[in-house]
């Protein structure tokens, strides 16, 4: 399939998507290792999700989870089938949806019409909206793939930024943190670290190569 045309109208990645059973659980060790509190805490009422948002410099890495019934929530039970915890969805973003689909359709590629929804911050109250359109299954080979277009209050993601290297290295890092406890047993030897890391993070005696903040 030829994607040259389509890619001009690819504007953004605009986040990430990991699967999670536990969510509480997840947002708690995300927000240890970046050693911060989470940008959004909400729900996807239209979807049948909840979700945990940590704001990056040009995108954001959003935990998701099962919280009711709707298509979002037959996603995320699929991802946690088939992978279990894992990287299992890639949004992007475009400005004009139906310059989009044009592209997309006429390059071959099966999406579906804008769907809108919304989500709610439990912290806030602040609602976001925006308008999915959803790659076709089959052609996405297992991997949750939808184009995003914000249609109200795209700045209600809190706090500042990190950069965007560095999600690659903390979702990569959180999750060989992740498989090394669970398969030696080294639970309390890496939550040591960890909470030592975190500590001097806080208080400034130095700065990580993976995590240091946009100034």
């Amino acid at each position: 399939m030829d994607t040259t045309t389509l890619n001009t109208h690819t504007t953004t990645i605009d986040h990430l998507v990991i699967a999670v059973s536990d969510l509480a659980k997840a947002s708690a060790d995300l927000g240890l290792l970046l050693g911060r509190s989470p940008s959004w805490q909400g729900s996807h009422p239209d979807y049948g999700t909840a979700n945990t948002l940590f704001k990056l410099d040009n995108t954001y890495i959003e935990l998701l989870a099962i919280q009711g019934s709707g298509i979002g929530a037959d996603a995320v039970a699929a991802m946690l089938q088939s992978r279990q915890h894992a990287l299992g969805g890639l949004v992007f973003g475009t400005e004009n949806t139906s310059e989009f689909l044009a592209n997309a359709r006429n390059a071959g590629l099966a999406v579906s019409d804008p769907a809108p929804s919304h989500g709610i911050d439990d912290l806030s109250g602040n609602t976001r909206r925006w308008s999915n359109m959803f790659w076709d299954a089959a052609a996405a080979r297992g991997f949750f793939l939808s184009v995003y277009a914000t249609t109200q209050n795209p700045t209600f993601l809190r706090h500042r930024s990190l950069r965007w290297l560095q999600l690659t290295l903390s979702i990569t890092w959180w999750y060989r943190l992740e498989t090394q406890m669970l398969q030696n047993n080294f639970m309390a030897s890496n939550w040591v670290f960890a909470s030592r890391w975190n500590r001097r993070y806080r208080n400034g005696e130095g700065r990580s190569s993976f995590f240091a903040p946009v100034q």
